[in-house]
């Protein structure tokens, strides 16, 4: 008759045999005479007890053989049956987180004994994981679309695929937009549709914004949305070659601009613009035999007039005793102006002054004036000698009359002010030249905080402690002051340490150098290095706070000696001198010749 209801499933039961097996109370392990895939699908009665598979027996040996827990009894009565294919109706499988064994070798099967989670193992070993919303590929495991498709979204336009060797393909919205390749070991991106633009964008408080976009019309050109921040000790780098480097250096005490791979140097020379306690620097460094200068170009440029440079040795590279003024007029450069290292001046024109010309010297007053007005005093009054040191002229004097004591700032030329430094901070011979000794120069390199440095000293000027960036050296005993040592988080100074060793001389490049490697000036290539020798009582504790004479009017007064000068009428006058005219009440102008 005609069944209705849910169709019924199919299958076999298979009575093992089994009557070669002796129970004789000891034996655990029988032969089944078949090979099973799990305890599962034996169905054992013990003495008419069926067994609960797994824990009363196991399967073992390949599949051949059942194992019991239990020894059975001697003489017991053992039923097998083997169960193959689905039996009965449809009904839910509860394993109750048991292994479900899926091969003969028991090494391939799916677990659920950890709460929602499910474990697939194959060949021994766990190669995925299920959990809610996750599907986990463990260590060691892949998987392997062999160059399919992989559709990510609900109308299937979004996918990545690697249908292209060694290539992925990022399509969105039914465009391949993007695509990832090897480039001798390095990772590609590629924006592919033609001129669009590379957007890196973001949520900042709530909006969304564009942090930097990349022109793939222009090249790459970046544009950021905002500020860029390098970090410590880090620049930004330009050319291929990194041609040019542009950065802080070391604790960001100099912004430097660098010819060369480094912000702390390079091979093409540098300059750092150095904020300090003491002041604002721009230091400009040349690489070996050429020297710094700053350019002037008015009006484009675009003629030899336009130009003018000034530096040091502003058009001769070797020359370092030199600030000169070049100009480019004759089509190449040609020095107007020079300052030596001696203090010389020279231009290769005339002089012209604002005011009427008249030349003056410092003198010594005999008797140190009271107060400002005595100084004022003694304006327009003339002087004599009295021993090497100036005195009021008197009534009879005119013969003896040296010159008129005038204002500071008001004579063209005045010589003798010292107004740089102490007149006998160098030992000077009779006739005023000032004495010279040998030295020794020392140079090395080390790293320190990961930056390299190079130090130049004189041997006997080495300082003990590492001086910092922007260190104040107006003095010869600069390395010696603490205010120039630099300092650890701590507030603590830093040892210098110079390369004692044949092997630490030879790793920091240390070298002692006794005279000039080429020709530089007044010096040639052989000649011994040499430097002006301190007088021996020269006191560097004031040297700061020393004045030059024309701030010491007390002790010091300028006396004009040529020119045309301004003369009290109640001055001694002597015969010589030619009065010109009347310029004042009680003043008179006069020429000194």
């Amino acid at each position: 008759m005609a069944y209705v209801g849910q169709g019924i499933k199919g299958g076999t039961f298979s009575v093992l045999d089994t009557s070669g097996n002796t129970y004789n109370g000891s034996n655990v392990t029988f032969d089944l005479g078949t090979q099973v895939g799990s305890p599962a699908q034996l169905l054992v009665s013990h003495d008419g007890v069926i067994q609960k598979p797994v824990t009363d027996y196991t399967i073992a040996t390949g599949g051949t053989q059942i194992t019991f827990t239990t020894a059975p009894a001697s003489g017991a009565s053992i039923f097998i049956t083997e169960i193959s294919g689905a039996v009965g109706a449809p009904m839910n499988r509860d394993i109750n987180g048991d292994e479900l064994i899926l091969d003969a070798d028991a090494d391939t099967s799916i677990t659920a004994d950890t709460d929602d989670q499910i474990d697939i193992r194959i060949a021994g070993a766990d190669d995925f994981q299920f959990t809610a919303n996750t599907f986990l590929v463990q260590t060691g495991s892949k998987i392997d679309i062999n160059g399919t498709e992989l559709i990510l979204d609900a109308d299937a336009d979004t996918s990545i695929t690697a249908d292209t060797d060694d290539q992925i393909d990022f399509k969105i919205g039914n465009t391949d937009i993007l695509k990832f390749t090897n480039s001798s070991s390095n990772i590609r991106i590629d924006a592919v549709v033609s001129d669009k633009d590379i957007i890196f964008g973001g949520n900042d408080d709530g909006s969304s914004t564009d942090a930097l976009t990349l022109d793939m019309s222009d090249n790459g050109a970046a544009t950021f949305n905002d500020d860029i921040y390098i970090y410590d000790d880090k620049g930004i780098y330009f050319g291929t070659g990194v041609d040019f480097a542009l950065g802080a250096n070391a604790g960001e005490t100099e912004f430097v601009i660098s010819k060369g791979s480094t912000t702390t140097g390079g091979t093409g020379g540098k300059q750092n613009f150095i904020p300090t306690t003491d002041g604002v620097y721009v230091d400009l460094f040349a690489t070996e035999g050429k020297g710094p200068a700053h350019g002037l170009y008015q009006d484009d440029g675009d003629d030899n007039g336009d130009k003018w440079r000034y530096g040091q040795g502003a058009s001769d590279g070797d020359a370092n005793d030199i600030i000169a003024w070049a100009h480019y007029g004759t089509g190449s450069w040609v020095h107007k102006m020079r300052i030596y290292t001696n203090g010389n001046f020279a231009t290769s024109g005339t002089h012209a002054a604002s005011q009427s010309f008249d030349y003056a010297e410092f003198w010594e007053w005999k008797t140190e004036l009271a107060n400002d007005d005595k100084i004022t005093e003694t304006y327009g009054m003339t002087v004599v000698l009295d021993g090497d040191k100036v005195r009021l002229a008197e009534a009879g004097e005119e013969a003896k009359v040296l010159g008129v004591v005038r204002p500071n700032n008001t004579s063209t030329m005045v010589g003798g002010g010292q107004e740089i430094e102490y007149k006998d901070k160098y030992e000077k011979n009779v006739w005023g030249e000032i004495q010279y000794e040998e030295y020794t120069q020392v140079t090395w390199e080390d790293t320190y905080n990961n930056v390299t440095v190079k130090h130049s000293y004189m041997k006997d000027r080495i300082p003990a402690k590492r001086i910092r960036h922007g260190a104040v050296k107006s003095q010869e005993n600069w390395h010696t002051l603490e205010s120039n040592f630099e300092k650890d988080k701590d507030g603590n100074t830093i040892d210098l340490v110079v390369p004692s060793t044949s092997s630490q001389k030879t790793a920091a490049n240390y070298v002692e150098r006794t005279t000039y490697g080429k020709d530089k000036g007044e010096h040639k290539a052989g000649d011994k290095l040499m430097r002006p020798k301190l007088n021996s009582s020269y006191d560097f504790t004031k040297s700061k706070s020393y004045q030059g004479r024309d701030k010491r009017r007390k002790e010091w007064c300028v006396v004009g000696l040529l020119g045309q000068v301004e003369v009290r009428d109640s001055a001694i006058v002597p015969t010589s001198w030619y009065k010109m005219k009347n310029i004042g009440t009680g003043i008179d102008l006069y020429y000194i010749k």
